[in-house]
């Protein structure tokens, strides 16, 4: 299994601003799709 990190500055209790969202949102959305086609890839070799 392979480990990923996403390191968000800011202070506690701070809002987020709008270009943080986004940008986590699509480090989610390539996460995602990377342990899709590594699960893909695992099911084909077996």
């Amino acid at each position: 299994m392979k480990y990923y990190k996403l390191t968000i500055s800011g202070q506690d209790s701070a809002d987020a601003k709008r270009y943080q969202e986004k940008d986590v949102n699509l480090a989610i959305q390539e996460i995602s799709q990377a342990i899709a086609l590594d699960e893909d890839d695992e099911i084909n070799e077996n």
